[in-house]
């Protein structure tokens, strides 16, 4: 996601201020996270709760946090002690899972506003908790892997989240190839938007209309990719075994209604085997 001058980019405040704004009127408990609202604090981005594109995007941000926590929980159950978090804004994982060894990687500006947000909050950063500068369109993500110590004799579980369809393909798979380098266990969730070709009607009219708002923004979509054309790209970088679930199968699988979907997110759990 891009960035400016001023810090973090909007979008990042965006998704910061979905999931702050759940723990207050989430009718619909998806995503529990008692550091979301005291860590955004006041840097709210000012949303109409009301507005359907609003309810439906919010649904979306909570559920995928919910999913990728859950994962989380079940590689840990595996033995994995170590969580990778790329484009990590202010996630909360390395607060709410005091126990794992968790590398943040974001733009150097996102994890300064990060850093001002917890001292604000009267939080720090956990002591098993790192933040990594990297710019993912021109940094080696796999030698700054290489160089944190991620690999086969200490496995991660990654978490990236809200950064695919701001990349092209090349850029996307450079990012899986970089987690599938990590070794034999390498697992990724992620989520992804998809082609406009593969869409309903009124799931398109949504997607166009979000895009054209962070078009307006400078965070234009780049990336939307069909379903196999998904799989068959992080086949490609190493990381053969995919499971694809739509927002609308999510957020029946938490207990809300599906007909809050987007229509146009995928959740996408990519592994090496």
């Amino acid at each position: 996601m891009g960035s400016d001058e001023r810090g973090p980019s909007f979008t990042a405040r965006v998704v910061a201020t979905y999931r702050a704004r759940h723990q207050v009127i989430g009718d619909v408990p998806i995503f529990r996270d008692p550091f979301a609202g005291p860590l955004l604090g006041d840097d709210v981005v000012p949303l109409d709760d009301d507005n359907r594109y609003v309810v439906r995007a919010r649904h979306f941000i909570v559920a995928r946090a919910r999913a990728a926590d859950d994962l989380l929980r079940a590689a840990v159950a595996r033995g994995v002690r170590r969580c990778v978090v790329l484009g990590a804004g202010l996630d909360t994982t390395a607060l709410r899972h005091p126990e794992l060894d968790v590398l943040e990687i974001d733009l150097a500006e996102t994890q300064a506003w990060k850093r001002e947000r917890l001292a604000v909050a009267g939080l720090a950063v956990p002591p098993r908790c790192r933040l990594v500068p990297v710019d993912f369109t021109r940094d080696d993500l796999a030698a700054v892997l290489a160089r944190e110590g991620v690999g086969p004799a200490a496995p991660a579980f990654f978490i990236w989240l809200g950064v695919s369809y701001y990349l092209d393909a090349a850029a996307v798979r450079a990012t899986l190839a970089a987690v599938a380098a990590t070794g034999p266990d390498a697992a990724v969730v992620f989520d992804a938007y998809r082609a406009l070709e593969e869409l309903a009607d009124d799931a398109r009219d949504r997607l166009l209309a979000i895009g054209a708002r962070v078009r307006d923004v400078g965070e234009p979509f780049i990336g939307l990719f069909g379903r196999a054309e998904l799989a068959a790209l992080a086949a490609s970088a190493g990381l053969p075994a995919v499971d694809i679930e739509s927002d609308a199968d999510l957020l029946a699988r938490y207990g809300a209604d599906p007909g809050l979907a987007l229509g146009f997110a995928d959740l996408v759990h990519a592994r090496a085997r």
